[in-house]
């Protein structure tokens, strides 16, 4: 028997699991309830907003509306992550706990990668670049650098930061630490001019 066992996970996996549900409860499990927050009311103004520089049927301003939820979609939930690749090259915040150092977080809605073109996410309304993951004694943490020049890649007939696409040049050397729950969405990073066009993957 080698390393990996039955489940498909290697010896060198850590997985954190706050809740885990018994299969045979999984059928009385109570139905997910949706909680209208301040967001979802600033999406639904933002519809009426585009609404008249849309077609005349609304088709295309009902479809700007469903991509601004998608994109605009809850903070993931760190009870179910998967640590690979673990490591001890760096880099660490000055003066942040560290007890290990990891490449590669699963979770269920995105995997999380250090290498360019898997590390580009969204920390609050800013586009960053992932350079560690990190656990210490209280949570597991995303190192990350954010870009000097953000703007919108377009401002007709909607501003594109509605959806968050974003035009990002020179990225900084300032490194910054949030808990991996408050990565938002994962972006594609496609080159534009001197710097990247950044849009979020629909999930």
């Amino acid at each position: 028997m080698t390393d990996m066992d039955m489940t498909g996970k290697g010896a060198d996996d850590i997985v954190l699991s706050e809740n885990t549900v018994p299969p045979s409860s999984a059928a009385h499990a109570m139905p997910e309830v949706q909680v209208v927050t301040e967001e979802d009311m600033k999406l639904e103004a933002d519809f009426d907003d585009v609404y008249s520089d849309c077609d005349g049927d609304g088709t295309s301003a009902q479809l700007i509306l469903r991509l601004s939820e998608v994109t605009a979609t809850k903070l993931v939930a760190d009870a179910d992550i998967t640590l690979k690749r673990e490591h001890f090259v760096g880099p660490i915040v000055v003066g942040m706990g560290v007890n290990a150092q990891y490449g590669e977080m699963r979770c269920e809605r995105w995997t999380v990668k250090l290498t360019t073109g898997d590390n580009m996410f969204l920390v609050g309304d800013k586009v960053c670049l992932i350079k560690n993951i990190i656990q210490n004694d209280n949570a597991v943490y995303a190192i990350y650098t954010e870009f000097s020049r953000q703007s919108p890649f377009y401002t007709y007939p909607f501003n594109s930061d509605r959806l968050n696409i974003f035009v990002v040049n020179d990225a900084s050397d300032e490194l910054k630490s949030v808990e991996v729950s408050a990565l938002r969405q994962k972006c594609v990073a496609l080159p534009y001019r001197d710097g990247f066009l950044a849009i979020p993957l629909l999930h």
